[in-house]
Order: C-alpha cells, then sequence, then structure tokens
C-alpha cells in the first residue's frame, strides 16, 4: 500500500482486524459483519498499544516550566528551548491481549498472551486469531495470523517547545509557550502538521507568610495549562491500494482523510529554589494531569464479500476514535547554570508508577 507510513506504525492491529483477513475468511456476510462491528475490537486494540505514547506526549507539556522559584523581576523576561522526555513505566510496554475481552480477536494457542505497546521490545511477535461467527456452525471460523508488532525500540517520548517567561508586578512571572502550525517532513510523501500553546503563572508566597520572608530561600507556586494539536492529511488508503481491482459502486473522498491527535495538559505545584553565585538549585512537588484524543477521519475502503464468490469495495467511516487520560504526583529536582545572558536548565520529575520525566533547557534572556 502507498501513503501507509502513519497506518503502518501506529495502527498494525488496525491493518489485521481490517485489511489483513480479507484474503483468508470467506464467510460472505459474516465478514462485513466482522469489518463493521470490528470498530469496537479496533479501537481497544489501537488504544491498549499507542495509549502509552499518548500519555507521554501529554507529559512532556506538563514539564520544563520552570528553572527557579524566584520570579523575574519587573519588565525582565527569559526566552527559552525546553527539550524533554517522558520514560513509559514498565506497566505500560506491554498489555494482556486477551484480557481486554475482544469480541473477534483472541492470540491463538501457545502464543504468549502479552504483546508489546509502542514502547515495547522490538519485534515482538504474536500468533492472533480472527474469529468470525457462522451461522449454522457450532464453532466460530478461526483463521491465525502472525503479526510482528512494530515498536518504537525505545521507552521514552521526546519533545521540545519555546516558551518566554516576562516578569510581572507582586513578584509573579507570567509563562508563556506557543508554536504556529509548522510542516514536519515524515516520508517522502508524508508530512505531520504540528502546533501548540501554553499558558502558566509563578507567584512568590514567601512574601506573604510571616517569618519566611528572613529564610535564604524563594519559595514560589505555579499553575500551567498547555494544547497541542497534531494532524496528517491523506489519503491513506484507496481502493487502488486493495487487491483485485473489485468494482466501488459508492466512491469517496478519499483525500479528506485524516489522522487528528490532541492533547490537553495541565499542572500545579509549589517550588523552593536556592541560589548561590552563577548557580541555581531548585525543586518542587507538582500534580500533573492530561487529556489525549486520537482519531481517523474520513472513509476508508475494504473488499466486501458478495454471493457466488463475487466482491465490491465497501468503507467503514471513522474507524479510530480513542481517548486517554492521565493523572499523577511527581517530586522534581534540577540545577539551573546562569552565565551574563545565557542559562542552561537540567532538571527531572520522579513520578512513582507514572511518567517520569528529564528536561533540559537553554535559555536567552534578561535575568534577576
Amino acid at each position: 500500500m502507498k501513503n501507509n507510513y502513519f497506518l503502518r506504525m501506529l495502527f498494525p492491529v488496525l491493518f489485521l482486524v481490517m485489511f489483513g483477513a480479507s484474503p483468508v475468511l470467506k464467510a460472505q456476510e459474516e465478514f462485513a459483519d466482522f469489518i463493521n462491528q470490528s470498530k469496537e475490537d479496533v479501537n481497544t486494540i489501537v488504544k491498549a498499544y499507542g495509549g502509552p505514547m499518548l500519555k507521554a506526549i501529554g507529559n512532556n507539556y506538563n514539564n520544563g516550566w520552570y528553572s527557579t522559584a524566584d520570579p523575574l523581576n519587573l519588565g525582565r523576561f527569559d526566552i527559552r528551548f525546553v527539550g524533554t522526555a517522558s520514560f513509559c513505566p514498565k506497566s505500560d510496554q506491554s498489555f494482556n491481549f486477551n484480557d481486554l475481552n475482544l469480541r473477534y480477536l483472541q492470540t491463538a494457542p501457545g502464543s504468549p498472551e502479552k504483546v508489546p505497546t509502542v514502547f515495547g521490545k522490538k519485534n515482538q511477535q504474536a500468533k492472533i486469531q480472527v474469529l468470525a461467527s457462522v451461522p449454522g456452525y457450532a464453532d466460530s471460523l478461526k483463521v491465525t495470523r502472525t503479526q510482528v508488532i512494530p515498536t518504537a525500540g525505545i521507552n521514552f517520548m521526546p519533545g521540545i517547545v519555546p516558551q518566554i517567561n516576562v516578569g510581572l508586578i507582586k513578584n509573579t512571572e507570567l509563562m508563556l509557550r506557543f508554536l504556529p502550525e509548522i510542516k514536519v517532513p515524515v516520508t517522502g510523501d508524508q508530512s505531520l502538521y504540528t502546533s501548540s500553546w501554553g499558558l502558566g503563572i509563578k507567584h512568590d508566597i514567601k512574601q506573604w507568610i510571616p517569618y519566611f520572608k528572613k529564610l535564604p530561600i524563594s519559595m514560589s507556586v505555579y499553575a500551567a495549562y498547555a494544547n497541542t494539536g497534531l494532524y496528517a492529511k491523506g489519503p491513506f488508503l484507496t481502493p487502488e491500494d486493495l487487491p483485485g481491482g473489485y468494482n466501488n459502486p459508492e466512491p469517496k473522498d478519499y483525500d479528506a482523510q485524516k489522522i487528528n491527535f490532541n492533547t490537553t495538559s495541565w499542572n500545579a505545584g509549589i517550588i523552593v529554589s536556592k541560589k548561590v553565585s552563577v548557580l541555581t538549585v531548585f525543586g518542587g512537588i507538582n500534580f500533573s494531569s492530561s487529556s489525549s484524543s486520537l482519531d481517523m477521519s474520513g472513509y476508508y475502503p475494504y473488499v466486501k464479500p458478495l454471493e457466488n464468490d463475487e466482491y465490491e469495495i465497501a468503507h467503514i467511516e471513522k474507524p479510530v476514535d480513542i481517548k486517554t487520560n492521565t493523572s499523577q504526583l511527581g517530586i522534581n529536582a534540577g540545577f539551573r547554570l546562569k552565565l551574563a545572558i545565557v542559562s542552561l536548565t537540567i532538571q527531572g520529575t520522579y513520578a512513582p508508577g507514572g511518567y517520569s520525566s528529564a528536561t533540559a533547557a537553554l535559555g536567552f534572556g534578561w535575568f534577576n
């Protein structure tokens, strides 16, 4: 199939369910029923397989907002480029296929029930049975396929975002993130389009607490929100990509096929820091949450069996539409090295049982 990079990488099981079984299953009307009703199976598998990636991306935008608890003075600013890598916990690097309680799919006897997610072990194979209910037969029709589950080969997801911080009154700092829509080539004929924005605020609370004013540290609270979108335009699958050359009684606008991703993230916490010459050491506790969605809009063709061993092209609309949510408590620590108008920040966040992260930021500005 041409132009199928995103489908192959993001939705391997989608091919197994929708496109991989058609040459094998011969239960004609039952197979058409299988295709149309298996959307629930498809979404369940895609969520189990790709959900960790969505969570990691959402977590990336909850990190790197600050490099000190000391808000910038009025009118001062800091422009930085924040790079974060969120690490997938071991519990999300594989999933038990049969625990998904799928209607049409299960692992074949002798095949491991645990299969990798996108962050799992590389090139692991799984034998999957495709089940189709056939009227008049006591048992379901079972077809076994060996599927190599593609994985990233790593257990983390990197990301980078620009940020500008500006000092306001009353020891308050405004934090802004903005990335206009940009085109990122992926293959010779496919590209991703992404955009992002975020808003945060940091405020010195030590000034309002008696006796704390004299402590030789800085202490602030902060809160931040980010929204990120990403999409790829089709067509990804057309009747020409399918075997045969079957009749297409109701052709669709295949150029309208689109993969859409969106994530909203927010986090809040308390920060403490201590500055010694050009070095600032900081740490904090934060609570973060993110919600991500992924869908394939448009119509996608498949081969529909008819009577008398004849076939035609039919279509399934929006085969994938999933959402993930994750919330976690994190412990953050790091340091900032500042030389004149340049700063370098290294920090990490540990989230027990969740998505921990490592962040590096290069900044330029008029610092305190």
